[in-house]
């Protein structure tokens, strides 16, 4: 499923930059995993982590995880339109936002 992978991505790549100052043994102790899975999400090997792993591993670092559902348009706004899937970092400021 394309839309299960693309949020894997994201999601991984989300916690590697929360822990990206840590040490790989430091992560892990955070994480409450072993050093090799840490090497392996640093390393992109995402295969072995479910989302839900990586969402624990999001709020293990101290942040909130939110899935909200809500409607894609207005009804008749754009008939057979579908939605999307997107993960949203507010723990970053964006570029261009003035602080």
């Amino acid at each position: 499923m394309q839309n299960r992978e693309n949020l894997r991505r994201e999601l991984a790549a989300i916690v590697i930059a929360l822990g990206e100052r840590m040490s790989s043994a430091m992560m892990a102790v955070q994480l409450d995993v072993d050093t090799p899975k840490v090497a392996a999400l640093r390393h992109g090997r995402l295969a072995i982590f479910s989302l839900e792993r990586l969402m624990h591993f999001a709020t293990r670092l101290g942040h909130d995880v939110d899935i909200t559902i809500r409607p894609h348009a207005p009804p008749g706004f754009r008939p057979a339109c579908r939605g999307r899937v997107r993960i949203v970092d507010h723990s970053r400021p964006r570029a261009g936002s003035g602080g």
